[in-house]
Parts: structure tokens; C-alpha cells; sequence
């Protein structure tokens, strides 16, 4: 199988941000004066898992009986972003350094836009990418898939030409409604091929680059 394009998501599939989400959540919890247990935090935060911002301050608000403004939440995650120390994801960068020059590849991602180039310029992947595509920029955020169909947009290649990397299953039901060929990093359910991170070289196989590899290390 070959593919014309890579559009990978970003947090938790190409950067470690999970420890920003989370403390943008504590923030905004705290500012609406609630207090939670760390049972109660485990589930809430898997709900949140790949949620835009919208999505995610009315699923809070929802789950706490309280208001959570969308800006404060943009405003803490932003925080977050600038102060914790953000990491590629295992296999990250070597396998963008494998796929540099084969083919376009782009984000698409359901966080801000200035958190999202913020987040990759940390990690010293932004150079990898001609574009990047938050939600904010199309009709909705995912599982919408409107934000992976402008990505093929704008590599100018078809939805059935591209390969997708999600982490989240928000994300899958969007790269899956675009029509995209979806790997998962790491594994959820219903994936077309699913791996434990971006350093599994069955992707490289898959991608038909397996030569490149040879002179590459993790």
C-alpha cells in the first residue's frame, strides 16, 4: 500500500501534552471553586481524551455542574503550554525524519492554532510540516472530519491517497469519516493497524519507506 500523505494529530500522537491538559483542566475546575479526587479525575479526564476546547469546557462543565468559560480554559492551556516541558512522542521524530522528502505531511489537530504551533515548536517538529490545521479554522472540530478533509486540501492529494495517526478515538471517527486510512498510536479499538508508538517499524513497512531506515536510529 502506498500513500501520497501523512497527516498526523498532535497532542498525545506527536507530543507528550498531556500534563498541559490536565493542569488547563485543574485551573479552570479550581477557578469555578470545585474540588475533585483523583478517582474522580481519572475518568473525566479519559472523557476529554482528544477534545477540542469547546468540547472539552462544556463536557466539564456538564460533568461539574458549573460553568467553565471557553476562553479561561484557552487561556490556562495556553499557560500550561508556555511553562511545562513538552517531549516527542517515543518514535516521533524518527519516523518524520523517515518520511521527510516521501511525501507531504501535515497536522490536524482539534487545539487551538497558536497553542498547537506552540506545542510543536517546543518539541522541534514544526520544520516537518507545510501545514498545520486546527479546528478553529474549519466548521467543527473532531470527530468531524472537516479538519483531516482540509488537510488533504491543502497537500492537494484525496482523502483515500492518505494516512492518518491518531491517538485519541475522537480523532479515529474523524480521519475514519474523511475517508483516511488510520493507524493508531497507541492502540485503541477498530484501527486499520495498531501499534504501541511512532517508533514501530510495521509503519515504516506499511508506508513502503522501509530503506530509509537503515542509517536512521530511534
Amino acid at each position: 500500500m502506498r500513500f501520497n500523505g501523512a497527516i498526523f494529530d498532535c497532542d498525545g500522537t506527536l507530543v507528550d501534552t498531556r500534563a498541559c491538559w490536565e493542569s488547563a483542566y485543574r485551573a479552570v475546575v479550581g477557578q469555578a471553586g470545585v474540588s475533585l479526587s483523583q478517582e474522580r479525575w481519572a475518568p473525566l479526564l479519559a472523557s476529554l481524551n482528544g477534545a477540542s476546547v469547546e468540547i472539552a469546557a462544556e463536557r466539564l462543565g456538564a460533568a461539574l455542574r458549573c460553568e467553565v468559560p471557553v476562553g479561561s480554559l484557552h487561556i490556562a492551556l495556553a499557560e500550561a503550554v508556555a511553562t511545562e516541558p513538552l517531549w516527542p512522542m517515543p518514535g516521533a521524530g524518527r519516523l518524520l525524519s523517515l518520511l521527510e522528502g516521501t511525501m507531504p505531511m501535515a497536522v490536524a489537530s482539534n487545539g487551538p492554532r497558536s497553542v498547537v504551533d506552540a506545542i510543536l515548536e517546543a518539541a522541534e517538529l514544526r520544520d516537518f510540516f507545510s501545514h498545520v490545521i486546527s479546528a478553529e479554522e474549519v466548521r467543527a472540530p473532531k470527530p468531524d472530519p472537516a479538519v483531516y478533509l482540509e488537510a488533504c486540501r491543502r497537500l492537494s492529494i484525496e482523502p483515500t491517497a492518505a494516512v492518518a495517526f491518531e491517538d485519541s478515538l475522537m480523532g479515529a471517527a474523524a480521519a475514519r469519516a474523511a475517508g483516511i486510512f488510520l493507524m493508531a498510536v497507541p492502540s485503541e479499538p477498530c484501527f486499520e493497524l495498531e501499534v504501541k508508538s511512532l517508533g514501530d517499524d510495521r509503519i515504516i513497512d506499511v508506508l513502503g519507506v522501509s530503506g530509509l531506515s537503515a542509517d536512521l536510529g530511534c
